[in-house]
């Protein structure tokens, strides 16, 4: 898997675990998938007839985590060793804000068009009070985990990798005290107490156990990118037999059948934040991507050139295909037509791409919104730090003042 200015393979892989994670949000948006809980209550499951497609569906989530931190990796780590932290910072600020505007963008559609929705609910949605429509859940956890990512950058920059893993090892064992001491935290933190710590095991995964995700993902951007393999490699193989042991006594444990049945749920590992949902996740992540590779090794220049355009886009498909989710009719149709409803609304999704940037050439609307948001980020960075320079002037002043006062007196 050698390392070029685009990687074929990972625009594949990142085109089909969004589109894996689209098909969970069509199937949950048309009501489909409540018969779990009719078959974990079954003694016998017959191999034949396991949920394989909704298991499947969950490693999307841990997939696109994964996905995110290697691209972190392999951009911006690169853009900092180059150009230092401060453009990694405008950078990251800059898409913190994009996420930010995806998130509350969709959830605002999801709570007006959807009924029940009031300017009350939208604004504890916009200040994370409220839990909000499920599918702008990852652009939510984008806007906080971006940010994180810059700090640990900044400790591995600043000290060095060693102490950016035990940073993110402290934090999730903070989490997982936590989680484990409150059952749920006073309003108006309840939302946030879950979403950052997974408390109540009512969402997941939080926040701060996703940083294992990130992590790992920038591990495998190490990986291709380093041809003296370092102590970060190490960490990728234990990670890698860690999740092969975790989902392997897991399926010791309670059987094939009822392991399928128990992962197609969104309410026990993942809400749980359970070591065997990322350990699932990594694994999936990980034989996606080689079949990925093989796939991209055998394909044309034209068909590579598609890949990339669509795989680079993802953003652009998650969010555009979740919106047309919230306008979609109910299919009440199975079997072949319900394929066919599904292939129809992912052609949609893909076809967005293709809407977004003719509209970035042809709507003057459109070419104003997007230079206005890669202008907040750096202007709101340099009034930060102007303001910073003021008080800190004020500060210095103060001390001196201060100092001269103290010298007088004596």
């Amino acid at each position: 898997m050698s390392s070029s200015k685009r990687l074929e393979s990972f625009d594949l892989l990142r085109l089909f675990f969004v589109l894996l994670a689209l098909i969970s949000h069509f199937r949950i948006s048309q009501g489909a998938g409540y018969e779990l809980d009719k078959l974990s209550l079954q003694k016998k499951l017959s191999i034949f007839h396991l949920p394989y497609h909704i298991a499947l569906t969950r490693s999307s989530m841990p997939a696109l985590l994964i996905i995110f931190g290697f691209m972190i990796e392999y951009v911006y780590a690169k853009v900092w060793k180059e150009k230092g932290g401060a453009v990694v910072l405008e950078k990251m600020m800059t898409r913190t804000i994009v996420c930010y505007l995806a998130f509350i963008t969709l959830a605002g559609l999801a709570i007006f068009t959807q009924g029940g929705g009031a300017p009350k609910t939208y604004l504890g949605t916009m200040l994370f009070i409220y839990n909000e429509e499920g599918k702008a859940f990852l652009f939510k956890y984008y806007t906080f985990l971006i940010p994180f990512v810059f700090i640990l950058m900044w400790v591995r920059f600043r000290y060095n990798v060693l102490v950016e893993v035990l940073l993110v090892a402290g934090l999730i064992a903070i989490a997982e005290i936590v989680k484990g001491k409150f059952s749920v935290l006073p309003h108006p933190f309840t939302h946030l107490g879950e979403n950052l710590f997974g408390i109540g095991n009512k969402i997941g995964p939080s926040v701060i156990h996703s940083l294992l995700l990130i992590t790992f993902g920038g591990l495998t951007a190490n990986y291709i990118r380093v041809k003296n393999r370092d102590g970060r490699t190490c960490l990728l193989y234990v990670l890698v037999l860690a999740s092969i042991i975790a989902v392997g006594a897991e399926m010791q444990k309670l059987g094939f059948a009822k392991f399928i049945v128990i992962m197609a749920s969104t309410r026990t590992y993942r809400a749980h934040n359970s070591y065997v949902y990322f350990a699932f996740g990594i694994i999936s992540f990980l034989l996606f991507w080689v079949v990925s590779w093989l796939i991209s090794k055998r394909l044309g220049d034209r068909v590579k050139e598609i890949i990339s355009y669509y795989g680079g886009n993802t953003f652009i498909i998650f969010l555009y295909g979740n919106i047309i989710l919230l306008f979609f009719p109910k299919i009440n149709t199975t079997g072949v037509s319900y394929l066919f409803w599904i292939v129809v609304f992912l052609a949609m999704s893909l076809g967005c791409v293709n809407l977004y940037y003719w509209l970035n050439q042809k709507s003057f609307l459109v070419k104003k919104y997007n230079k206005a948001v890669r202008a907040i980020a750096p202007n709101t960075l340099r009034i930060a730090s102007k303001v910073a320079q003021i008080k800190a002037k004020e500060v210095r002043t103060h001390l001196i003042e201060v100092n001269s006062t103290s010298t007088l007196d004596k």
